[in-house]
């Protein structure tokens, strides 16, 4: 405690209005509001801040905890593309960085349409987003995608081969004008389906899934050249329509609680 107000000597622009709780003279404070604001005066101290924290996170009727995310809070990445092969195919591989609540990644993907060996159709309706109007996104196409990310308590690979939904989808009625990475209307939306190694086995089930871009379809700021490309995170455009959000299903204990 004494360290904690030695701090807060030493910030005389920290503003009290950061923090959840006030009182009044003559109101009995309640303990854990005290704490709670103790707690939020010690992330800013400390420069954490709020944006690494889980969006959702409870437990389900059997017993595993379902937590939501940003899937980027920042990030980069430097990809190369080739589409000349013989086959006529698409193809794109690189290098990713990115930090999100559950810490920092590195990770690489590959794309290639049309892929080399059919991939099927996804057959699950349910799925984890709406388009602006209300409607699912519908299926557009499978390409062979995949991506693996990293960190030192694990690692998260993500597949069109993997789930029953993971695919590349439409929401035809949903227009992002300008902001169209491609100058295509409307963007394609993705979901991606995934399974854990190492701290991050346990998971039951996981899905990213994001317009494709970011939210709005501007989430990364891009340079192209003829065969390669790389982009730096927006994180200003989360929470708009498109976030890439990340939805994990696992036991209580595998994903730290907020």
């Amino acid at each position: 405690m004494r360290r904690l107000f030695s701090y807060l000597l030493l910030l005389p622009t920290l503003s009290f209005a950061q923090v959840p709780h006030t009182f009044n003279n003559g109101e009995v404070a309640d303990a854990n509001k005290i704490n709670e604001n103790f707690s939020q005066l010690s992330a800013l101290i400390l420069g954490t801040g709020d944006s690494s924290r889980f969006l959702e996170q409870r437990t389900l009727p059997d017993g595993n905890v379902f937590t939501k995310l940003y899937f980027y809070e920042s990030g980069h990445y430097s990809g190369v593309t080739i589409n000349r092969r013989p086959d006529g195919a698409y193809e794109s591989w690189g290098d990713e960085s990115l930090t999100n609540a559950l810490g920092t990644f590195v990770g690489k993907y590959t794309y290639v349409y049309p892929p080399a060996e059919e991939i099927p159709p996804p057959t699950n309706t349910d799925l984890p987003a709406t388009c602006p109007g209300g409607e699912a996104p519908e299926f557009y196409f499978q390409a062979s995608y995949a991506g693996s990310y990293r960190n030192q308590t694990g690692a998260i690979h993500f597949d069109t081969t993997i789930g029953d939904m993971s695919g590349i989808y439409l929401c035809p009625s949903y227009d992002c004008g300008s902001d169209c990475p491609t100058g295509d209307s409307p963007p394609h939306y993705y979901i991606w389906e995934g399974e854990g190694l190492g701290g991050y086995e346990c998971i039951e089930s996981v899905v990213l899934h994001g317009l494709l871009g970011g939210g709005n379809a501007r989430g990364f700021k891009k340079i192209r050249g003829p065969n390669a490309e790389t982009g730096y995170f927006n994180p200003e455009s989360n929470g708009l329509f498109g976030t890439y959000y990340l939805e994990i299903v696992a036991p209580a204990g595998c994903i730290p609680t907020m």
